[in-house]
């Protein structure tokens, strides 16, 4: 049988007007130029706020972080033309 675990988010003031959700679902970004990765972080980070924003350049290494989570994912932010691998 499989176990369902709880999942219950916390808001955190900011301090700004803005709340951060704690253990809240996270937004995966995967592209293979750092700076269309820098851009697009800083943009979801300026109106996410419900989880942590990750970056990745190589998409197994993103791939292997998504396996190895206990929750799901809230967003995935794709390049769908990454030269290494499709």
């Amino acid at each position: 049988m499989r176990q369902i675990l709880a999942y219950r988010a916390r808001a955190v003031d900011l301090g700004i007007g803005k709340k951060l959700m704690t253990g809240g679902l996270p937004v995966i970004i995967v592209d293979d130029d750092p700076a269309v990765c820098e851009v697009t972080s800083e943009l979801v980070r300026s109106f996410y706020t419900w989880g942590k924003v990750f970056v990745f350049t190589d998409p197994d290494e993103a791939l292997r972080f998504c396996q190895s989570r206990r929750t799901g994912v809230a967003i995935f932010i794709l390049d769908v033309f990454i030269s290494a691998s499709n």
